[in-house]
């Protein structure tokens, strides 16, 4: 389901409070919250705002009951961890790729293009873990954001396997809620659209 920042301020010395507080109006991870979301009737709970150690990044966590999603908040940015597990017999090893979710400053017509990749040898194989992320700010106007965002991940391995997925996605946030609207396409026939029913924020 990870944008270019460029911020001038005649006062250096509120550079980092107007940052950390645009990064979290419209996607307001630091706090506890409880968001429920409407599929095809079905209803989804989504709780965020705990913290976890991983990666080598004390991360927040997005947790929708079936699977947990990691975000980081800089100053400059918000990140979004992608992890891939490898089971060789009865051992395991995860890879971890960090990238690029967000700006620290939503502003109309930013847009971006970043690519990650990790190769290296488990369990006497060679693999090779990509993930391609691009999007742009469509628009932002008053208390709403319109995001376009493709993100492709690419695993190649001998032995593990290989996997090549492509998802679109169109979302809408709004200031001081997070995501309140999200169409999801896999592929041309696959698409799935999540609405914001309710939000409550617990501390």
């Amino acid at each position: 389901m990870g944008l270019v920042l460029v911020l001038s301020l005649i006062y250096s010395g509120c550079e980092s409070n107007l940052l950390e507080q645009a990064a979290s109006d419209y996607f307001p991870i630091d706090r506890k919250c409880l968001w429920y979301y409407t599929s095809e009737g079905d209803t989804i709970e989504v709780y965020g705002g705990e913290k976890e150690l991983i990666a080598s990044r004390e991360a927040t966590v997005l947790n929708t009951g079936t699977c947990k999603e990691f975000f980081y908040k800089s100053n400059q940015e918000i990140d979004r961890l992608f992890l891939k597990t490898i089971k060789g017999g009865d051992k395991s090893d995860t890879i971890f790729i960090w990238t690029y979710f967000l700006p620290g400053l939503i502003t109309t017509g930013d847009e971006w293009l970043e690519s990650y990749t990790f190769v290296d040898t488990i369990f006497g194989d060679k693999v090779s873990f990509s993930v391609n992320v691009s999007g742009n700010i469509v628009e932002k106007q008053g208390d709403l954001c319109e995001i376009q965002r493709t993100t492709r991940k690419v695993f190649s391995s001998n032995q593990f396997g290989n996997e090549d997925d492509t998802l679109k996605s169109h979302e809408w946030y709004m200031n001081g809620v997070g995501l309140y609207k999200v169409i999801l396409n896999e592929g041309t026939n696959d698409e799935r659209k999540y609405d914001l029913i309710s939000y409550t924020f617990l501390e």
